[in-house]
């Protein structure tokens, strides 16, 4: 692309007429502050342009009036002054040629009302399943003392007064929410029901959280370990509920993608399971020959379509892991601990390990690294050879000598 010079002058019509420069040129009127033209010597063009900082927003914009073809200097100067004296008034050109302007009747909307609209034309479309029924949530919840304001009427009070009743309850859940009004005002004036730049979730600040990673030690495998056992031998609960603890903790998987694993999913052959879905989207992760041992012994049981069927919906998958997971922490006092910390937990292993971050990142599914989805392939052997190892770790860790048998795992 051309560079594109800068000039000033008296813009007149007949200068713009016999204007010869053999280089694209900006032209800034002497007389008319901020209207400008914009010449492009090949094509011959010359588009009007004004210049102007708007007050709401305090963005500087460079609103295009119309070309040489479509009127002459004079019309595009009216336009431009027309334009100004918006500007002066308050008002944004832009915004109001785009037509994302608030409407008398649009900003009188019940906030109820644009809640329900959101959440079913927008977040149902456009987010994942899980994210629509947490924001359905939000809405019938959360957000109730909202719902008969206008929406004009929602300001910092009313959100502070939302974010301190939800934090008697939950600081995390009050966080949550407060994210999702922030996205729902952000669409509210992109769709015209509320002025821009009008968002006050802006300035309300969120609670700072302590971190609650929690990392299992060499001694705290083996309690784990233990228990899994003895539950699956010992408890009323589920055996299979078990059983995916025991491969959140062999393969540092999320636990939606263990228990809503398809058997279609699972590639035995090549050690990986091709998620058509996940946080992160359609993925394959590289999982070890342990894990895929207890994915095997599921998979043969299994009476329908999952790996881990739900034992009391016939074509659904396994749903509730509390009681196992309660019984498991009761067991080894671990009460402090969350399923997804055997992730990180995983991970910490892995690192150990001295493995490269990419090929870590490859067999936890993280899609930052893009080095990982460059190169799938190598980093599924890599990540195979690492989950193994990983998986190997845990086990010598939790004082396990049998390691579990994997004949026929890739049959």
């Amino acid at each position: 692309m051309a560079k594109l010079q800068y000039t000033k002058a008296v813009l007149t019509q007949e200068y713009l007429d016999t204007l010869k420069i053999n280089q694209d040129t900006q032209i800034t009127d002497l007389k008319l502050p901020g209207f400008f033209v914009r010449y492009y010597y090949i094509t011959q063009r010359k588009t009007f342009y004004l210049s102007y900082r708007a007050k709401a927003s305090q963005i500087t914009r460079s609103l295009k009036i119309g070309t040489n073809h479509e009127m002459d200097l004079d019309k595009a100067k009216e336009l431009a002054i027309k334009y100004k004296m918006a500007v002066s008034q308050g008002r944004d050109p832009y915004l109001e040629l785009k037509g994302w302007v608030v409407s008398d009747e649009k900003h009188l909307i019940k906030a109820g009302v644009l809640f329900d609209k959101y959440v079913e034309e927008y977040s149902k479309e456009n987010k994942k399943i899980s994210t629509y029924k947490a924001e359905k949530l939000y809405v019938r919840e959360y957000l109730k003392p909202l719902r008969n304001f206008r929406i004009k009427d929602i300001d910092i009070e009313k959100i502070h007064g939302v974010k301190n009743q939800l934090a008697r309850q939950s600081q995390s859940k009050a966080n949550h929410a407060l994210a999702f009004l922030s996205a729902f005002l952000n669409w509210c004036e992109l769709f015209g029901y509320r002025k821009l730049y009008t968002n006050p979730c802006k300035v309300v600040k969120k609670y700072s959280l302590p971190r609650r990673d929690r990392v299992l030690s060499q001694n705290e495998y083996g309690q784990l370990f233990e228990a899994i056992e003895y539950g699956k031998q010992y408890s009323s609960c589920s055996k299979s509920g078990f059983n995916v603890i025991k491969i959140l903790a062999l393969t540092g998987c999320r636990l939606s993608e263990i228990k809503n694993l398809r058997k279609d999913e699972v590639d035995f052959d090549n050690g990986l399971l091709r998620l058509r879905d996940s946080k992160t989207g359609a993925k394959s992760v590289p999982i070890s020959q342990y894990a895929l041992s207890i994915i095997k012994e599921e998979y043969d049981q299994s009476h329908n379509e999952y790996v881990f069927p739900s034992p009391i919906i016939y074509d659904r998958h396994l749903h509730d892991l509390k009681k196992p997971w309660i019984y498991i922490k009761e067991r080894t006092g671990f009460q402090n601990m969350r399923i997804h910390d055997l992730r990180h937990s995983f991970a910490t292993v892995a690192s150990l390990t001295g493995a490269n971050l990419s090929v870590i990142s490859s067999v936890l599914g993280h899609k930052q690294i893009t080095t990982t989805q460059r190169y799938t392939h190598i980093n599924n052997i890599a990540g195979i050879k690492l989950a193994n190892e990983v998986s190997g770790k845990i086990y010598e860790y939790a004082g396990m000598a049998k390691q579990p048998s994997t004949q026929d795992c890739y049959a």
